[in-house]
């Protein structure tokens, strides 16, 4: 066998070396002491770009809590059978019931509330919950809140026919700063669809987890969140940074079911439709993502316990990125299998700040899952115009109306200033499969180049985005 020479003064180093133990030894050490130190200087550069991004916390300036009730939200018990309140009040009272009014059977009721105080940087605050007993379908409830001498407004809610058709809306990221456009937007899609079983949110619905913040969502929120029921999973914005991430305890008790041990991973049944809620954020190491799909398993969180009802999926990150420079192979590798083992039909979800919906493609027929990232925030980030994906969107706000019966789910995504339909697939149950029909590749994409994208110190990036606009706009 042919072995090829060493040049003369390569093998005499080698040689050098190798009859030397205390000059190989030498050698080692100063080739690991260089590793070590381009290692240290390497993570010291990525640490110090990307402090604010992992670690940087804004501080939370001292708060007032309001003298009477508020932030009000209502949402589902997980049988999907009764409505629980939340709401806030300043003082810890002693008599704390939610009185309510059944307006079929005229019958009042009375219902003790739990209360929890939650502490935080900037102050304290109460927390109540109350469970209503099991509602009647097509049936009106008014109620007040009663915490000792002080009484709240009443309010009313309607709760429809949740065996025949099903009906929500879908937000993607809000983040709003004061006075945003969110407060436009709700009350739009109060008055389009007074008639709603609930109202879904994707995560990020705050900028930052503090009390200013989240009086910036409720000032837009509460008109509706104290009649509409609210389905809503945590995003990324919503915990406070650190090593170990940690949800803001009032996004728990508001939107969560505290009751758990794991508050923010859970379902909700109703006759027609298995809806999950969960927590994907905090997920770093492979070994997050293997604990996470562990606990959903363990837990049956993605199972619909009937063959009748849709199942929907609600998490804040993607499976299937829509923004330039996200990368989600872990959420690929480890949940995609099982959210397909699961029959999952709908996996909706936000984070990237643009619109990307594409459908699962089985020996070349549309199947579900329906992937579908959306974004209801004037915050937008730029598209990666993934060729793969079936409808996209950038630099417009969105919203979705979801209508479901035994037979069809329905997504149709509005543009949120115009509420002009944008997008919509229907699927449609056989006597052997699902089908999925895609209306949504008739009508045009809004692929546009958002302001803050202009800027010099963007170019690079700008540049990237405007050649794959351009691919795929070519590809049409």
């Amino acid at each position: 066998m042919y072995r090829q020479k060493l040049p003369c003064h390569i093998k005499n180093i080698y040689l050098h070396i190798n009859t030397n133990p205390k000059k190989k030894m030498k050698t080692i050490h100063k080739i690991a002491l260089i590793i070590a130190i381009v290692v240290i200087v390497a993570s010291s550069i990525i640490i110090s770009l990307r402090w604010n991004a992992w670690f940087g916390n804004l501080t939370e300036e001292t708060y007032a809590i309001s003298a009477v009730q508020d932030r009000i939200v209502l949402s589902y018990t997980l049988d999907g059978k009764s409505i629980t309140i939340s709401w806030r009040y300043g003082n810890k009272s002693t008599k704390n019931v939610v009185e309510y009014y059944d307006m079929q059977s005229q019958d009042t009721l009375f219902v003790n509330a739990q209360c929890t105080t939650i502490s935080t940087q900037g102050g304290t605050q109460n927390h109540y919950r109350a469970t209503l007993h099991s509602y009647t379908n097509n049936t009106s409830y008014t109620y007040r809140l009663i915490n000792d001498s002080t009484v709240s407004d009443w309010h009313t809610f309607t709760i429809g026919n949740p065996s025949q058709a099903i009906d929500f809306i879908l937000f993607g990221d809000i983040q709003d700063e004061a006075d945003g456009p969110s407060a436009q937007l709700f009350h739009d899609v109060a008055l389009h669809y007074p008639k709603i079983d609930f109202w879904a949110f994707v995560g990020d619905l705050a900028e930052r987890p503090t009390d200013y913040y989240w009086q910036v969502v409720f000032d837009a929120l509460q008109p509706y969140a104290s009649h509409i029921p609210i389905i809503a999973c945590p995003g990324n914005h919503e915990h406070r940074k650190g090593l170990k991430k940690e949800l803001d305890p009032r996004w728990i008790w508001m939107f969560g079911q505290p009751q758990l041990q794991n508050a923010t991973d859970y379902s909700i049944d109703m006759p027609l439709l298995h809806i999950a809620s969960v927590n994907s954020d905090g997920l770093f190491w492979p070994w997050d993502y293997l604990q996470k799909r562990n606990q959903l398993t363990k837990y049956h969180i993605l199972s619909a316990p009937s063959q009748q009802q849709w199942n929907v999926l609600l998490m804040h990150h993607p499976i299937y990125p829509g923004s330039i420079g996200r990368h989600n192979l872990l959420f690929r590798t480890t949940l995609n299998p099982l959210i397909e083992k699961n029959d999952i039909h709908l996996v909706l979800c936000g984070h990237d700040h643009s619109y990307a919906r594409r459908i699962a493609v089985n020996e070349d027929v549309k199947t579900p899952p329906v992937y579908l990232l959306t974004n209801s925030s004037s915050k937008y980030y730029l598209s990666n115009c993934d060729p793969a994906a079936d409808k996209i969107a950038c630099g417009i706000r969105l919203y979705s109306h979801i209508h479901i019966t035994p037979d069809t789910l329905r997504i149709s995504t509005y543009t949120a200033d115009a509420h002009q339909l944008y997008d919509e697939i229907i699927c449609i149950r056989t006597s052997e499969n699902i089908q999925v029909i895609d209306m949504g590749d008739k009508i045009a994409e809004q692929i546009l180049l958002p302001e803050r994208f202009n800027k010099d110190s963007k170019k690079d990036i700008r540049k990237k985005f405007m050649k794959k606009k351009a691919l795929r706009e070519s590809s049409k």
